[in-house]
Order: structure tokens, then sequence, then C-alpha cells
């Protein structure tokens, strides 16, 4: 039998699937002993359900939710919709992955105009009660009644509203009058009406089209949190807040958040100069601060991650809304991952998992000062390390010139996937040995104006494999004369560039294999390059090619006395190429 609705202390943080982001972290906190005010979970499956029945709570349903009504009484000691002791309840919305378009939170649900009262002489405090009804009436009326929030805007400086008790009746009225519905008192109906109205939002325009956009299915449903009320809109000494494990924007290990005094949720909407710093928290309750300090250490060791905390004050007591993984800035997740693996409460690979390929992305090409810089520097220098022990797939740069290949070997890249060549026959000391060998007449000038090059061309591998060392180096002949758009229009790009001038593709095979044996000599160091024949459509097109340049190695080796490894090759980038491979 299919259970659709969950008691806090029946989930876990592995149901999220089920019980919703939100669902599955409220009940691992309730779970470990958190000060969490307890409730229960209208599941996914309930969602699914509500749909599958023509958008109708079934009987089952309601029966389920009524049931795990009657639990959160028993332990809160209130009765939902009694006028003496009344239970008030929240109701949140959430999927396993984020929706944006969902109806918002729904703040103390239940009261009424008897409930209001009960509250009233419970707390010694009525315009605290007709505060609290006052909100959840526009609440409710937005979210569940549609009435445009345009509409109880507009009532902001209206006299109506100077004091609670005359703001409840002014929203009633409002809602009158957009709905021709009296708005409604049996705490029941309110609660079946908000959870439908959380799943009809599952549908939703907006919804609608961000799963479309993401790609996320529509059957995996959403889920509504209901939990028992927590007031921070009681007095001085109640309030709301929230607060990151970490700074967000440094990574630093400290807690980062801001709270007010006297406010019921939606802090992120109030004006900066209404909140505080959670620093000033140990000033103005330092038990609070120490308990809360103490939690979010229980909740990142717990999570094993930065937490973004939603916590509540009320009476000087500390309550704990909600849980979630922090959203950091690219200096901040690296610097947080690479921590939290000294710390020990993350390994290396979980450490690299946590970086995101676009916050990588930022990091490198995002300007940023001298001290950051060097910050920054020893941060990356840890993550490179890390990804040559832990990562199974080897990265190469491409290259142009040296200062690339310097970049090679500071990021810890594993190699050169692909030198290119033309750039070095654009440097103004041997541009003019290079037009002579592109408009000679014959193979002895072009062998003149060779010799020039051939030096160079060496020097330049030299430099290169004294760069990079012993790591590989694929290095690609000759893919396109200088000023190539002629020569492109004659068909010269390419293989077929050594094809025509085989005497080219020889001249940068002897500096590649002298570079190679100089620099073995002089540090030791073993180089094998990999020299690379370019846009190959056709193995005749290769085995010419290749013969050449291994006719030119092996007169090196005879040459120089000595040998080294290397190998021929070439990239599959054209159609023919793949299809006849």
């Amino acid at each position: 039998m299919r259970q659709f609705v969950y008691s806090f202390v029946e989930g876990s943080k592995d149901m999220g699937g089920l019980l919703g982001r939100k669902g599955a972290s409220l009940a691992e906190m309730a779970r470990t002993g958190l000060p969490v005010p307890f409730g229960f979970i209208v599941t996914t499956d309930a969602c699914r359900s509500y749909y599958e029945d023509g958008n109708i709570i079934s009987e089952e349903i309601s029966k389920e939710i009524f049931e795990k009504l009657a639990e959160l009484e028993n332990v809160t000691g209130k009765s939902f919709g009694d006028r003496e002791n009344p239970l008030i309840v929240s109701v949140r919305t959430g999927a396993e992955i984020y929706v944006p378009g969902l109806v918002d939170t729904v703040l103390n649900l239940g009261l009424n105009d008897e409930t209001v009262l009960g509250l009233s002489a419970l707390s010694g405090n009525e315009s605290f009660a007709y505060d609290s009804y006052k909100r959840f009436i526009r609440m409710f009326g937005e979210a569940v009644m549609n009435v445009p929030k345009e509409k109880f805007d507009s009532l902001a400086d209206s006299e109506a509203l100077s004091e609670p008790k005359k703001a409840v009746e002014a929203y009633k009225a409002l809602v009158f009058a957009e709905t021709k519905e009296e708005f409604p008192q049996n705490p029941k109906y309110q609660l079946i009406k908000a959870v439908s109205a959380a799943f009809d939002s599952w549908s939703g325009e907006e919804a609608e089209n961000y799963r479309k956009k993401n790609k996320i299915l529509f059957d995996i449903g959403m889920a509504v949190s209901v939990q028992s009320m927590v007031f921070g809109n009681m007095g001085e000494t109640s309030g709301s807040g929230m607060a990151c494990t970490r700074n967000p924007e440094t990574g630093d290990r400290e807690l980062s958040g801001k709270f007010a005094i006297n406010t019921q949720g939606g802090i992120l909407r109030l004006k900066e100069e209404e909140m505080h710093s959670i620093d000033e928290l140990a000033e103005w309750l330092p038990d609070v601060y120490k308990s809360f300090v103490k939690i979010a250490e229980i909740l990142e060791k717990h999570y094993h991650d930065a937490q973004d905390i939603e916590f509540t004050i009320e009476n000087g007591k500390l309550y704990i809304l909600q849980t979630s993984r922090s959203e950091l800035t690219p200096i901040a997740a690296m610097k947080t991952a690479v921590d939290m693996e000294a710390e020990g409460l993350i390994d290396k690979r979980t450490a690299l998992l946590r970086l995101k390929p676009q916050q990588m992305d930022v990091l490198f090409n995002k300007e940023y000062s001298e001290s950051v810089i060097t910050e920054l520097s020893s941060y990356i220098s840890v993550i490179m390390k890390w990804t040559d022990e832990v990562g199974r797939l080897k990265i190469r740069t491409n290259v142009d010139d040296l200062n690339d290949a310097e970049f090679t070997v500071k990021f810890g890249a594993d190699g050169i996937g692909l030198c290119r060549t033309e750039s070095t026959f654009l440097r103004p000391k041997r541009i003019s040995a290079v037009m002579k060998m592109i408009l000679a007449d014959s193979e002895k000038e072009r062998n003149e104006a060779i010799s020039v090059l051939l030096p160079l061309q060496t020097a330049d591998f030299k430099k290169l494999f004294e760069t990079v060392g012993e790591k590989p180096i694929a290095i690609r002949l000759l893919d396109s004369l200088p000023y190539h758009e002629f020569e492109t229009a004659l068909g010269h790009r390419g293989c077929r560039i050594a094809i025509a001038y085989p005497e080219i593709a020889a001249m940068q095979t002897e500096a590649i294999i002298t570079a190679a044996i100089a620099v073995k000599k002089e540090s030791g160091i073993e180089i094998a390059p990999e020299i690379m024949v370019p846009l190959v459509s056709m193995d005749k097109e290769f085995i010419f090619v290749k013969k050449t340049v291994t006719d030119t190695a092996q007169r090196c080796f005879e040459k120089l006395g000595d040998e080294v490894e290397y190998s021929v090759g070439t990239m599959i980038e054209v159609p023919r190429a793949a299809l006849t491979a």
C-alpha cells in the first residue's frame, strides 16, 4: 500500500525524490535531534496521484494528512482549530530539483477569527496575534486564492493598515472584493486548499517552461512540507534570519549572514537598515548565538558541505527551519573544497567533484588583484595536483608558442595535445625566409630558404622540450602557409603542403629530432615527440608524408649518432578520413 504522507521522523536526507529537497532536509535534521519544529510531508507520490485523479486530493491522501496532523497535535500539545490552544502551521513547497514558479510559503495557517483570540491570550500580545493573522490572510490570498500582489500593495499606505486588527478586516474585505468569496475560516479546509494550490503550481507556466528548458520530467513531482509554526515576531527577544557556515564570497571559515529582530520570515525582502550582521546576535542574545554556532558546526559536519541555514528565534529560543547547500562564488567554492579536505570532512575526489566547470572557467578568465592571484595560485596548484592523483582522464593543452607551453606546466596539464607550428613562421626575423620559401622558383632556392629556417625551428622545439620535459608532446607539421587565403584556394592546406613541398616537412622533422636529441644529451630528459600529419583525407596522403618523416628521422639518427623514440600519426578531422579510416 502506497504511503502518501510521512512525518519528519519517518524521513531522511536520502529520500529527496519522495519528500522533496526541503522535506528530506527537515526530516534529516529532526532525526539528528536538532531544534526543528515538528511536522510532516505530503510526498511527490501524492502530487502524481493528484494529477492522475484530475487535480483532486483523494480521500486516501486527505485521510493520511489528517492522521499526521493528529500526530503533530500530540507532539506539540496543541489542537488544530482550537480556540484555547490553537496549532498553527506553515506550508512550504519543494521538489528534489530546484524549480522556480512554485507557490510561496504560507505562514500562520490555521488562524481564523476564533483562533486568533486564543493566540492572543496565550502570547499575551494581541498586536502580535493580529499581525500574524494579517500576514496569513495576505499569503493565503496571494498563493491560494490568486489575489494579485499589487492589490495588497495598494493598501500599504492606507489608514486601514495602521493597526493589525484593522488590517485583518481590510485584507478580508479585499479578498472578498477580488474573489467574491469570504476568507475561509475552517483550518482543515485552509490546509487542503493550500496543498492543492501547491500541487497546481507544479504545472504553472513558469515551472513548466523551466522544466522544459532544463529537461526536468514532470513526473518527478513536488512535495509539500507542513510544519508547526514558531514566531519570530513575538517581540524584542524574537527574530528570524539566514546564515552561511562559510563566507560565500571568500570561502573563509566564518559565519556570514543577516537577521532581523521581531520579524517573521521574508528577511531577504527587508531593507538593509532593518537587518543586522549575524555577529551582532552574540551581543543581542549570546546564548542563542552560542547554540547557533554549535548547530552550524553540526550541520556542516553532518552534510560534509557548507550550509545555508534559515532560523527563527521565538522568545529567546532558537529553531532551525531549513538547511541547504550554500551557493558560493568560484573562489569560495574552490577554497571551501580544499579546506574541507584538509579538515577531514571530504576526500580529494569529492572536493574535485564539488567544483563546476563553469566556476573554474570564471577563475581562469577574471581579473584579480595581486594578493588574490597569489592565494588563488596556491589553491589551483592543489586542485591540479589532486586531478593527477584522482583523475583517469588525461588532459593535454593546445599551444601556439612557448608562453602557452609554460602555462601547460604551471597548471599541471598531462602534456601537449596539439602544438601548432604556423605561428613560428610568422615571427619578424624569419618572415623574409618564409616568403622566399613560398615564392621560390626552384627546389634549390626553396632549400636555401629552408636552411635559414632550420636552426630557428630547432631552437623553437628545443625550448619547447626543455619547458615541458618528459610530458608527451604532439607537434603538427605545417598546416597552412602564411598568407594562406591564396594558397588555400589552390588547395594547399594540411598534408598537401608536405606532399607538394616535402622539403618543408623534412626540415620540420629534422628540427624536431635534432632538438629532442640535444635535450636528451644536455639534460638527460627522454623526449618522445609525436609528429602529426595535418588534415589527411586518404591513406595514400598519410603514407607519403609519413615516409618523408621516417626517412628524415633516420638520417638524423645516423648523422647525430643517437636516437630518440618518436611516433607519426594524424588527427581524423575530415569526413572522408573518418569514413575510410
